[in-house]
């Protein structure tokens, strides 16, 4: 595969999924429905766009969401998948804020008493299904067929982090550490089971546990979450107003997890080559 045709690929694919997810939530959105509903519908819609990209236009088995591995995988197989990243983005983003804490970066000033967590969950629910399959199931996937797996992590990566450019309170630091620890991060993840669901259940907890657990901001997106905490110290220990993914303590804790999972990946033999 080339680079026009990938890049065509890439076009179609997003427009695929994310064209659908625009249109059915601008007319939620004006029927007055709430922000969680709409990120669940947006997520089915989003998935139904890719599994008619992948069988009409690249015409093939969509194998990464287990459509059709039948016995192999099956619902069971999905939900332990999705529940073992979900436990790996929990652990992680706590141990990172633990960090930020301990760096003097982070304050927590209380609980909410009547904490809204619809929002926080939508969020993580719009990120965890919607944001993978458009970044893992089709950038990511489909530059591995060009690049191979090593290059296709990098250029996914980058370009995953300068999508974040555009969030409040962005910086190129928030953007390079966004395409260092997820990027890279949530890439390998897709590599080691060749699904997307551990990688679905590890960017939707991380997330929900960073907005609906601790009140932290979403890259850059303000959230009220149980906890109420404020950022303290330099913007590089605390990740300032875009949060705490903008610190470099949350690059090391994802960079060790990341550097895992590729290995695991490379011991599965999971590692795509380049195409010549």
């Amino acid at each position: 595969m080339g680079w026009g045709s990938a890049v065509v690929r890439i076009v179609l694919g997003l427009l695929a999924v994310l064209a659908p997810v625009v249109a059915v939530d601008w007319g939620l959105s004006r029927l007055g429905v709430g922000f969680l509903t709409r990120s669940f519908l947006g997520s089915v819609t989003a998935v139904v766009g890719y599994v008619a990209f992948v069988r009409l236009v690249e015409r093939r088995p969509v194998v990464e969401l287990g459509v059709e591995l039948g016995a192999e995988l099956g619902v069971v197989g999905a939900i332990g998948e999705i529940c073992a990243g979900a436990a790996l983005g929990a652990v992680l983003f706590t141990l990172v804020i633990g960090s930020i804490r301990l760096a003097g970066g982070v304050e927590f000033a209380g609980w909410n008493v009547r904490p809204d967590l619809s929002y926080a969950l939508g969020l993580a629910v719009f990120a965890g299904v919607v944001e993978e399959i458009a970044a893992r199931g089709v950038v990511f996937r489909v530059l591995e067929m060009w690049l191979g797996s090593w290059g296709a992590l990098a250029l996914s990566a980058a370009l995953f982090g300068a999508a974040h450019l555009v969030n409040p309170g962005a910086s190129v630091f928030a953007a390079v550490a966004i395409a260092l620890e997820a990027g890279v991060m949530l890439g390998a993840a897709f590599m080691v089971t060749r699904r997307l669901y551990l990688a679905m259940g590890l960017h939707f907890a991380w997330n929900f546990v960073q907005a609906g657990v601790f009140g932290g901001a979403v890259s850059g997106i303000e959230v009220g979450g149980l906890m109420m905490t404020s950022a303290t110290g330099p913007d590089w220990i605390s990740g300032g107003s875009f949060g705490a993914e903008a610190s470099v303590l949350a690059v090391v804790w994802c960079g060790v997890l990341g550097a895992v999972l590729v290995q695991l990946a490379a011991l599965r033999g999971r590692v795509i080559a380049r195409a010549t």
